[in-house]
């Protein structure tokens, strides 16, 4: 499933199967916060054993964890950092 956030998460988890797809789901801009779309991950049943997250990392986020889910950051852009020091963490770099 899919979901959009920013500083808010944009709409209910939908299904995606191509690019094409997943570009429409796109919503929000601006100020991003990590911390309400972690809370709605946690809330899903059933609780998906993977999150993977594709941003420049900048914005905060939850100290810990989502219990019982493995969180990959992907980080793209120029200014990507890793918002905190847990889960997997890839960076995307522009030549890649």
């Amino acid at each position: 499933a899919f979901v959009a956030c920013d500083c808010a998460v944009q709409g209910p988890p939908r299904q995606v199967r191509t690019a094409k797809e997943l570009g429409e789901q796109l919503r929000g801009g601006g100020g991003t916060d990590f911390n309400p779309i972690f809370e709605s991950v946690a809330a899903m049943r059933p609780k998906p054993s993977i999150f993977i997250f594709v941003t420049d990392g900048q914005g905060p986020a939850p100290a810990s964890p989502p219990e019982g889910i493995h969180t990959i950051w992907v980080l793209v852009g120029p200014y990507a950092t890793a918002p905190v020091a847990w889960g997997e963490q890839i960076l995307v770099r522009e030549n890649d």
